[in-house]
């Protein structure tokens, strides 16, 4: 999630004043209920029900894993203070709203364990965005880039121990989930949520 330079500013702004409270989050604006806005695509204004479902929208409160962090922050800039300005949950179900988009690429936040990044990660379709011809690695290769792409060799369709040997010895040594042991691709369902 990159925003715009202005955006980041906003942020440390937000940080600098070292408000937060469990009841009021940050610079105590108040309970989430009370700050959040109606979702796009709630088309009787309500908030959407993926949010509803979250335990900080359930329980009222800021005292969620990261809520003074990361986690915290992002809700607080983009829902809070932007009032979901741009927000779009990118299902097909909900393309027809004005606020929705079909963007080269999108951003998902991965819940609760299930992340492409760990070992156990069976999903390949976590990594097609690094297939599209739009995608550039970036110039210094990050620690990030080279799991990814590591999990994304490790579980390339059709990868057969004696044809594939170097790459399933590697899969294998880094203790990967990989399609050279016959472990084949699976995607659960409702474990991440598509936000652009």
């Amino acid at each position: 999630l990159k925003p715009s330079a202005s955006l980041f500013e906003r942020g440390l702004e937000v940080l600098r004043t070292n408000l937060w409270d469990s009841v009021s989050g940050f610079n105590q604006s108040g309970p989430p209920r009370a700050m959040m806005p109606p979702m796009p695509h709630s088309m009787d204004g309500r908030p959407h029900y993926r949010v509803v479902r979250t335990y900080f929208y359930s329980m009222n409160t800021w005292d969620v894993v990261a809520g003074d962090a990361d986690q915290g922050l992002f809700v607080h800039m983009y829902l809070v203070l932007l009032r979901g300005e741009g927000f779009a949950f990118a299902t097909p179900r909900n393309r027809s709203h004005p606020n929705a988009s079909v963007p080269t690429f999108t951003v998902d936040h991965f819940f609760g364990e299930h992340k492409p990044w760990r070992k156990r990660t069976r999903c390949a379709a976590y990594f097609d965005f690094m297939h599209h011809p739009d995608f550039v690695q970036p110039a210094e290769r990050t620690h990030c880039m080279a799991v990814l792409e590591e999990k994304r060799v490790c579980m390339e369709p059709g990868l057969d121990r004696e044809r594939n040997r170097s790459v399933c010895r590697m899969c294998v040594r880094h203790k990967q989930k990989t399609t050279c042991l016959g472990t084949p691709p699976r995607c659960p369902e409702e474990t991440w949520w598509r936000v652009f």
